[in-house]
């Protein structure tokens, strides 16, 4: 009994990963494992010292019997059985409901040996319907397996056969998670079936691989082991996540099932990573506020803040009377009024609280309030010049081509000769009229007799 009810606490300890359990039954056996080799982006198994859990389902109208047995070198000291739901029942030779449970190792009427435990359901309901995992523990170590209970009798109805989940599903223990950043965090997802490898994708891409046995500085395996369909990651210090990556705290858990024949399966969850405290600032008829609240409106012992000069200062101790608190420590707001604010207090300003049961406060500043000056208004004067000024000018040169259209062609010849002559002549007047040349003087002087002497 003491055996059984440490497998069953054990059970529940791991809750934040377990979950409904699987694997077909009728004989089928899986093979226990507990090493693991870490690559880049996966963790990978190797069979190992872990017996085999043979699993049996019998299907006897108005009952179900299901049984988990080891080889027969193994004596079961406890076992735990764990229906779709989750819900763990013990196997302890006692009763509960519509579950008789047949202890481990305590033959009743010869039905189970000393390396088997059984649960008997005697009128199965929905809820019994569907993947269910057995814990048979040893005196060395706890293996799992999985069965599959569907009662033909209890399916008629197509709405409750379609509900049943009759395949290993990857589920993610929550969907929606908001985390405070710093904090410890823990993701687990479950399958109903022994998981060969299991890993997380932040979404930046970056994969964790996680096992038992296998940790880092930054996060550790949490569950019950991967043959029990587990997987589970915690992070002792969880940072915000870089910005621009899209989709915006979009984590999934993905796992690779013995069987490499079957496809990985991924469950996503959304993963909110807020700040510890978020400041604001802003100008309205109280004068200048500045408030804080602290993340999940957690209660605070006190508020402090402190002014770009460095002053520091409590609801107790305001400044002046121009100061005023609106505090609301209980639900974790701090918030005081400044009436007619100088240039310094417009300055950006930090505020600090210290959260009831954490060890330091949690602090952060704001954004300045300060108000450039205003542009000068546009009345528009100026872009109306410039229309105007090109309405001008289009209009000019539709008048002088409509002129030139409507002259007869007679005169329109003559027209256009005479522009050519003005234009010839204009071109004329600012050309540079070439120097004389002044060759024949120079040879004139070359020719002259030299002066005679007396």
């Amino acid at each position: 009994m003491a055996s059984t009810k440490a497998l069953y606490m054990l059970i529940l300890a791991g809750a934040v990963t377990a979950f409904p359990a699987d694997e077909p039954s009728s004989g089928n056996t899986l093979a226990a494992e507990d090493l693991w080799k870490t690559g880049q982006d996966t963790t990978v198994l190797t069979r190992a010292t872990k017996p085999e859990v043979t699993t049996y389902v019998a299907k006897e109208q108005p009952e179900v019997t299901l049984k988990c047995s080891l080889p027969s070198s193994y004596v079961v000291t406890s076992c735990v059985f764990q229906d779709p739901s989750g819900r763990a029942i013990a196997a302890d030779g006692g009763s509960e409901n519509r579950y008789i449970a047949f202890g481990a190792g305590a033959a009743t009427n010869g039905e189970v040996a000393s390396n088997e435990c059984g649960l008997r359901i005697t009128e199965p309901v929905t809820s019994d319907l569907g993947l269910w995992r057995c814990a048979v523990q040893t005196d060395q170590d706890v293996s799992y397996g999985f069965l599959t209970v569907l009662c033909p009798w209890a399916m008629q109805d197509p709405n409750v056969a379609a509900s049943v989940v009759s395949e290993p599903t990857l589920t993610a223990h929550q969907n929606a998670i908001s985390h405070m950043e710093g904090d410890s965090l823990t993701m687990s997802c479950s399958i109903q079936a022994a998981v060969r490898y299991c890993y997380f994708r932040r979404p930046n891409g970056m994969t964790h691989s996680v096992a038992p046995g296998v940790t880092s500085d930054e996060f550790e395996y949490v569950g019950l082991g991967l043959d029990a369909g587990e997987c589970g990651i915690r992070f002792p210090r969880l940072q915000a996540p870089e910005a621009g990556h899209w989709p915006e705290g979009r984590w999934s858990c993905h796992v690779g099932l013995l069987d490499e024949a079957q496809p990985e399966q991924r469950a996503n969850m959304q993963v909110d990573i807020n700040p510890p405290i978020e400041v604001s600032q802003y100008v309205n008829d109280r004068g200048l506020t500045v408030e804080a609240d602290v993340f999940q409106n957690q209660a605070v012992e006190y508020c402090r803040y402190v002014r770009i000069d460095g002053q520091g200062f409590t609801s107790a101790n305001l400044p002046d009377s121009r100061y005023s608190s609106h505090e609301q420590r209980s639900r974790g707001h701090c918030s005081i009024s400044v009436q007619s604010p100088t240039i310094l207090e417009h300055h950006p300003w930090t505020v600090a609280a210290k959260v009831v049961g954490r060890d330091g406060e949690v602090l952060a500043v704001t954004s300045h309030t300060i108000s450039g000056p205003a542009p000068d208004a546009d009345d528009g004067s100026s872009n109306n010049y410039i229309w105007l000024w090109c309405t001008g000018i289009l209009g000019g040169v539709l008048l002088i081509c409509a002129g030139i259209l409507f002259i007869p062609a007679k005169n329109r010849r003559n027209t256009i000769a005479r522009a050519n002559s003005w234009k010839n002549s204009f071109r004329s007047s600012i050309q540079k009229t070439p120097l004389p040349d002044d060759s024949g003087a120079n040879n004139v002087a070359r020719t002259t007799p030299p002066a005679q002497t007396a």
